[in-house]
């Protein structure tokens, strides 16, 4: 199957290569020149991936002029996945949820505070820690929302969750990306930040939402 990854996120398209490996050869936007982005104003998980699916379809299709082709090689393209994902705090009422790309961006981007971090992601890891600054509930879970529309115009959603914990200290590992070095994985003893790729990406939510809606196609 020829699919259509509906994101420029390198961290993203890296994790579903290596989740989605048998039998399907994954493209991205750019791949396909696709170069716009669609503002996520929906108010779930589920309208986020919608919001882009449909985004991605039209793009697409008018690249394409509706044939699902490939505007550079001679292949059909079978499918398009679509994905929003975020970081949930039981005590912060499940925020930043779908808010978590945009935490403190505006901020980080007109202010000194980029000067103190090396990246938005550390910031945002750093704004967690301080709202749970000697809270005791650190559960915590990653929200994973995929969407596949195939050609023939089935379409296939998918929602899964992987339940963990807000370290209690600093941020720890640097093989993930995002809030993975505060997302302590108890089964491991590490943060997901401190996964090897493999072991991350069988127990992700990304990897179990993932396998669970290509076996169903």
């Amino acid at each position: 199957m020829n699919l259509l990854i509906a994101t420029n996120n390198l961290h993203k398209l890296r994790e579903f290569k290596d989740i989605i490996k048998r039998g399907h050869t994954l493209f991205s936007f750019d791949d396909i020149g696709i170069q716009s982005k669609p503002q996520e104003t929906g108010k779930s998980f589920l309208e986020n991936a919608t919001i882009k699916l449909e985004h991605a379809r039209k793009s697409f299709e008018y690249f394409t002029s509706k044939k699902w082709k490939h505007p550079h090689r001679n292949l059909v393209i079978d499918a398009i996945l679509a994905e929003d994902s975020g970081f949930c705090v039981e005590v912060l009422n499940g925020m930043p949820g779908i808010f978590s790309s945009r935490l403190g961006k505006e901020k980080y981007n007109h202010s000194a505070i980029s000067d103190q971090f090396a990246s938005l992601a550390q910031y945002q890891c750093s704004q967690i820690l301080t709202k749970l600054r000697e809270v005791q509930n650190r559960t915590a879970w990653y929200t994973c929302c995929i969407i596949v529309l195939m050609r023939t115009g089935e379409l296939i959603a998918m929602q899964h969750h992987w339940h963990g914990s807000v370290v209690e200290e600093k941020p720890r590992g640097n093989k993930g990306f995002g809030y993975d070095p505060i997302f302590w994985v108890s089964e491991y003893s590490q943060t997901a930040a401190e996964l090897s790729p493999q072991v991350k990406n069988r127990i992700s939510h990304r990897a179990l939402c993932a396998n669970r809606i290509f076996s169903l196609l």
